[in-house]
């Protein structure tokens, strides 16, 4: 993967190729809460598994509309949905910047701030879901 300076110059950033593959480490799907990735999409990826690409289309499109759904009865009520992950990330690294979603922009860094950035998201991800 390259770096692009806003001065032009170009750089690598991480050589892929060079990197080891590790594993994922997760909990059981029976062990996840209702919204973790796996688990929610667990469905769709067994029929993406098995070929049946209608069925995929119809879970996801049930995923999302239940989505929708629960969006809409929190705005309803006047809640908010709370990104227990996102807030722990701003917290600790206000360089950050959050758009909309979990699209992260990031200002002007150094390669060795990004690097500690990276470990630090590590240990908070394996405090978190460990």
């Amino acid at each position: 993967m390259m770096a692009s300076w806003p001065n032009g110059r170009t750089e690598v950033f991480v050589d892929t190729q060079s990197m080891s593959i590790i594993k994922k480490r997760v909990k059981p799907i029976s062990q996840q809460q209702e919204y973790e990735s796996r688990r929610l999409w667990k469905d769709l990826t067994y029929h993406l598994r098995m070929g049946n690409v209608s069925n995929a289309t119809d879970t996801k499109c049930a995923i999302e509309q239940h989505q929708r759904d629960l969006d809409k009865q929190r705005q309803e009520k006047g809640e908010k949905w709370q990104q227990r992950v996102r807030e722990m990330i701003m917290m600790l690294f206000p360089c950050l910047v959050f758009s909309s979603g979990l699209d992260i922009q990031v200002t002007t860094l150094s390669i060795h701030s990004i690097i500690l950035m990276a470990l630090n998201l590590s240990f908070v991800f394996s405090l978190l879901f460990s």
